[in-house]
């Protein structure tokens, strides 16, 4: 770059001009100002200029979001992000990881609280913008500024009984009605449990997606025990990743849970205790169905932000929330976006709740959830898989603005993850198999590694 462009593309930075630019949308000198100093300088510092804000109190990117030009904002996070890993790499900035990590959480913070996030159209515009096509997949896609996936190998859940013991029966569940007679219709994509205590008052609830499958799921759970459900080692296919999980889940339960006594291996105090308060809730197997209805919520000019629950579904709530040690099957009667996932129904019941002295939730299922539903579960679940999956295409849409930010705010900070197969050796890249079907599994506890995709 030469001398006299710099010092343009520095006065623009500095001043603050360059966020002026992005509001009225000058295009053109935008793309200018960003390409010459992504393509030509090697000193990223001047990055920081990117902070400035215009008079309106935005800085750029907040600017460039809520003015609605994405292609401008992929641009200037891009640099944003290589400033940050730069002040985290270099030991002569002097910066520590943690404060430089609570600058970028203020950056993140500054605009997507600017951000119009009002309607499904710009909800679903914008998360749009923000990701690319995973290969192979149409709909899953992942981060634009992340190129890679980060694996999650078999290990230990020494701190995490309680949601390891909820991703296995969720495991069982699937495996066991998807081999059944009962599956009428091969609809069932992934079953979600919650254990929820409120009030000292002990229950589980089962969400599935499609949510349509409950009905046939509670036949199928109320029919055979619950005991040959969760100890049958089931054989979805030949060499499958679901043939080793179930095999070992089904072992890891008879012992665990219906052995002469439940003997849930040692953990932290709080979480065993759970755990072991999981565990005395299945053996007492007692099913029942809990209907719910959603509808269309509206915010300021009838735009749609959500759903909300109908009043009979709150009555329903409410008894259940009074009985202990109760299984729920959560079964959705309607809902407009009819493949809503399984998180997003549980998160509902935790939200009925309005009062959180004395509430404690925690969910696990067979999949680690998707970008969306973690940040559904986000400040509202105490429990859950941090680590998301990808970002499914028009799930942000259905969100309410708060949420919607939630997970907006995951696809900057945060790249998909995938679990390793048990006999991957991730040494290897030629022997690496992958599964999205499953969560982590069990084992120890090896370093993650990286796969550009």
């Amino acid at each position: 770059m030469d001398t006299e462009s710099y010092s343009a593309v520095y006065y623009l930075l500095q001043k603050g001009v360059l966020a002026e630019h992005c509001a009225k949308g000058h295009i053109n000198t935008i793309n200018y100002v960003i390409d010459s100093y992504i393509a030509d300088s090697d000193d990223s510092d001047i990055a920081e200029f990117l902070l400035k804000p215009n008079s309106d109190g935005m800085n750029p990117l907040a600017a460039a979001l809520y003015h609605q030009h994405y292609e401008i904002a992929n641009k200037i996070y891009t640099l944003i992000d290589k400033w940050f890993s730069r002040l985290r790499e270099f030991e002569e900035i002097q910066r520590d990881p943690d404060v430089v990590n609570q600058m970028l959480e203020t950056y993140l913070d500054d605009y997507l609280d600017k951000v119009d996030l009002s309607t499904q159209e710009k909800r679903n515009k914008l998360s749009k913008s923000l990701v690319s096509a995973r290969s192979g997949h149409q709909d899953l896609k992942i981060p634009r500024i992340f190129n890679s996936i980060e694996s999650r190998p078999y290990r230990s859940f020494k701190k995490e009984r309680e949601r390891q013991l909820l991703r296995q029966i969720a495991t069982q569940i699937y495996y066991g009605f998807k081999s059944s007679t009962f599956n009428s219709t091969s609809s069932l994509v992934e079953v979600q449990l919650m254990h929820l205590a409120y009030k000292g008052k002990h229950n589980l609830f089962i969400a599935a997606n499609q949510s349509s499958i409950i009905s046939d799921l509670y036949t199928y759970l109320t029919t055979k025990t619950l005991q040959d459900i969760l100890t049958t080692a089931y054989t979805p296919s030949k060499n499958d990743e679901g043939n080793l999980r179930s095999k070992r889940y089904a072992h890891k339960l008879s012992i665990r849970i219906y052995g002469q006594q439940v003997a849930l291996p040692d953990g932290y105090e709080a979480d065993a205790e759970n755990a072991s308060t999981v565990a005395d809730i299945l053996l007492k197997a007692n099913i029942k169905r809990l209907p719910i209805e959603l509808v269309q919520d509206y915010g300021p000019n009838n735009m749609v932000i959500g759903y909300k629950l109908t009043n009979n579904s709150k009555c329903h709530i409410r008894y259940a929330l009074k009985q202990e040690h109760t299984i729920y099957l959560v079964e959705v009667k309607s809902c407009p976006h009819k493949l809503r996932h399984a998180e997003e129904f549980l998160v509902d019941i935790r939200d009925f709740i309005e009062d959180d002295n004395g509430l404690y939730s925690c969910i696990g299922g067979k999949k680690r959830p998707c970008m969306a539903c973690s940040g559904r579960m986000q400040n509202r679940i105490n429990q859950y898989s941090r680590f998301s999956g990808g970002f499914w295409i028009n799930t942000i849409e259905y969100q309410s603005p708060k949420v919607a930010r939630n997970t907006l705010k995951l696809l900057f900070t945060q790249p998909v993850h995938i679990s390793l197969c048990k006999n991957s050796a991730a040494q290897n890249s030629q022997s690496i198999r992958f599964i999205e079907d499953h969560d982590s599994g069990s084992d120890s506890d090896p370093q993650m590694d990286t796969h550009t995709i």
